[in-house]
C-alpha cells in the first residue's frame, strides 16, 4: 500500500495491489484517486485479491474522487495454480455498487500503453 501526495497541488494518490486495507491505519487517511483491482480473484477458501464490494469499501473509506481499476481479472495464465483460480466481478458490476455508495466518484479505465489524465477544476494536478 502506497499514499502519495503531491508537494505542489496536495492531491493523493492511493495504491493498493490487493484491495486489502488496514481500516484502523486509513481512518486518518483521504484520497483523490485510487488505483486497486476490482476484480475478486480467489482460490478454494482463500482470496487471494479483494475487489468488488471490498473495493467499494476502501473508495468510501478514503472519500476517493476517482478510482483507477486494475485489471487483475484480465490475464492469460497457465500451470496448475490458473487451473483453479477463479475471478468475481467486473468493472461493470463495481460500477454499480460504487454508484450505491459514493455515487460522486468516476471510474476511469486507462487504455494499456496511454496516459491517463484527469482535468478537473477540483483536482489541481
Amino acid at each position: 500500500m502506497y499514499i502519495i501526495t503531491s508537494r505542489r497541488s496536495g492531491l493523493k494518490l492511493y495504491y493498493e495491489p490487493h484491495c486489502v486495507d488496514d481500516k484502523l491505519f486509513l481512518q486518518k487517511y483521504t484520497a483523490d484517486i485510487i488505483i486497486m483491482p476490482v476484480i475478486k480473484q480467489l482460490l478454494p477458501f482463500f482470496t487471494v485479491v479483494s475487489g468488488q464490494e471490498d473495493a467499494v469499501h476502501l473508495a468510501k473509506l478514503l472519500q476517493a474522487k476517482y478510482i483507477v481499476p486494475m485489471k487483475n481479472g484480465d490475464l492469460n495464465s497457465k500451470g496448475i495454480l490458473s487451473s483453479i483460480v477463479r475471478s468475481k466481478g467486473t468493472v461493470e458490476s463495481f460500477k454499480e455498487f460504487l454508484t450505491k455508495e459514493l455515487p460522486d466518484a468516476r471510474v476511469l479505465e486507462p487504455r494499456p500503453g496511454t496516459s491517463l489524465e484527469i482535468l478537473t477544476s477540483s483536482l489541481a494536478l
